[in-house]
């Protein structure tokens, strides 16, 4: 997989292709629209579709070069405008949202496409720490469905459940140990993308 390069920029593979570089309020409202659809109200796509587009997206960002906490800036700055009743995020949503950016960050570090960097709180180190579970999990082929929703995922839907309903569910619900599978998969997209 690829890295980023001296200025931060994602250098992609060896040969250094990296994708097409969009706007920071572009992907930062998809990841808005994506959590929106997973947390507070449906379009009627599977809960699978809309997370794996906020993966997707956050981690097109994070490959872009933008910064965590540009990315977070920015979805603060979309939360301030959006005054429209039923289509905003709670604390509690919020506070998740940012955790698996962080958590997606790390994923970028520990595969070596950004520099590492220390947590800095309490919160971070734990998320990093159960990144780092999975991660090694990932590389020993440990069992990581421990629930159902990881399953789901995991088959694309063919083994059923909830992550293939068109409902909004609580954030707390989401394994992190998928997202951090899901952002692998996301990374491993955007690289081919770039070598195409």
């Amino acid at each position: 997989m690829g890295a980023r390069s001296g200025d931060g920029s994602y250098r992609g593979g060896p040969a250094g292709p990296r994708p097409k570089k969009r706007p920071l309020v572009f992907l930062c409202q998809a990841m808005n629209d994506a959590i929106l659809e997973m947390c507070v109200e449906n379009k009627g796509r599977p809960l699978a579709k809309s997370m794996t587009d906020f993966v997707e997206f956050s981690m097109e960002g994070l490959a872009s070069g933008y910064s965590k906490e540009q990315l977070l800036l920015e979805l603060q700055l979309l939360d301030s405008t959006t005054r429209v009743p039923g289509q905003t995020l709670t604390g509690v949503e919020k506070r998740y949202r940012t955790q698996w950016i962080s958590a997606l960050d790390f994923v970028m570090q520990n595969l070596k496409f950004i520099d590492e960097q220390e947590p800095k709180s309490v919160e971070e180190f734990h998320i990093k720490s159960q990144v780092d579970v999975v991660m090694r999990g990932r590389q020993t082929n440990d069992e990581q469905t421990f629930v159902k929703f990881d399953k789901a995922l995991a088959t694309g839907g063919v083994a059923g459940g909830v992550a293939t309903e068109c409902i909004a569910i609580s954030p707390q619900m989401v394994p992190l140990s998928q997202l951090v599978l899901l952002g692998i998969r996301a990374l491993q997209k955007l690289e081919d993308a770039a070598e195409a």
